[in-house]
């Protein structure tokens, strides 16, 4: 009794072989939708990830890759889903501006995955959003803002201003032309800016890296290094609560020191004109002449300014 149980099991399961197959096998669309610039695109995902780049196009061209989940809480007939989304993917186009990814259906959000590779004419502001994935966005012109919530971000070759933020990635910026607002719960944030531009910078644990500021800089860490390179035009306000902070600034650059920390020390590689009472741990001074100030502090860590 118990052989002819264990075979009609086994033939079962291998009837069921290929369903499953076919339900794990990814499935494609493809939609070119004409625009005139400046355009906008908007484009969001549950689970799955983003890339858009800029392209020689006058259309917003969307290919997405729809996967089927799998788990206790998918639908049982979620490869059916999934063929309906591909049939009728979740783009809306109004004008110039195109809306990509909206779900509303709970059934259909707990079947599928979806993740996009979008191509853009170059002057297009950009609105991305994933909720477990990564996004990469590079070339466009105007204005970038991209949010995961577990997940990294690259951009890269970006002329509008910049703002990303993840709870629990790394950020990646190259070649930023304007200003740029950066945050992750925890993760590394690595920036070279080439333009001009105020630049904000948090991370709750990772370190900070930045390069080739002009302008304003405010940065911090919870538990990490903060390395700054640039000219400072404004203030430039950097701190960790526990990691060093490593600040350099071209020779002919006048600046304002203010560093102090609580567990350290604080080296100064350029001739400064001392300010009040100085010792290992608390600097104040100006050096060349004076200029913006650099208000740099850590709690445990050192401090170094060249």
């Amino acid at each position: 009794m118990s052989v002819r149980l264990s075979s009609a099991l086994l033939t079962s399961s291998l009837f069921a072989l290929p369903a499953l197959a076919a339900a794990q096998q990814p499935l494609t669309f493809e939609r070119s939708l004409p625009v005139s610039t400046p355009a906008t695109l908007d484009v969001s995902t549950g689970a799955g990830d983003i890339t858009v780049r800029a392209g020689s196009t006058a259309a917003i061209v969307v290919k997405g890759t729809v996967k089927v989940n799998t788990g206790w809480s998918v639908p049982g007939n979620a490869a059916d889903l999934a063929r309906q989304l591909v049939s009728a993917p979740p783009i809306v186009h109004e004008g110039n501006t195109v809306r990509v990814g909206r779900i509303v259906d709970e059934t259909m959000r707990k079947a599928v995955s979806v993740s996009y590779d979008i191509t853009v004419p170059a002057a297009t502001a950009v609105a991305a959003n994933s909720g477990s994935g990564s996004v990469s966005v590079s070339g466009v012109e105007e204005a970038v803002k991209a949010n995961t919530g577990s997940g990294d971000i690259v951009v890269t070759s970006i002329d509008g201003d910049v703002k990303l933020q993840t709870g629990s990635g790394n950020l990646q910026v190259k070649d930023v032309r304007r200003a740029a607002s950066l945050s992750t719960g925890s993760g590394s944030v690595d920036a070279t800016l080439t333009g001009k531009g105020d630049v904000r910078v948090s991370t709750g644990s990772g370190d900070i890296r930045l390069g080739g500021v002009i302008g304003l800089v405010t940065a911090s860490t919870g538990s990490g290094d903060v390395a700054v390179d640039g000219s400072p035009t404004g203030e430039w306000k950097l701190s960790a609560a526990s990691g060093n902070v490593r600040v350099t600034v071209p020779s002919s650059h006048g600046f304002t020191l203010d560093a102090r920390t609580s567990s350290g020390s604080v080296d100064v590689d350029a001739p400064l004109t001392a300010q009040g009472k100085m010792d290992r741990r608390h600097v104040q001074g100006t050096v060349r002449g004076g200029g913006p100030t650099l208000r740099l502090s850590t709690a445990s860590g050192s401090i170094a300014v060249k």
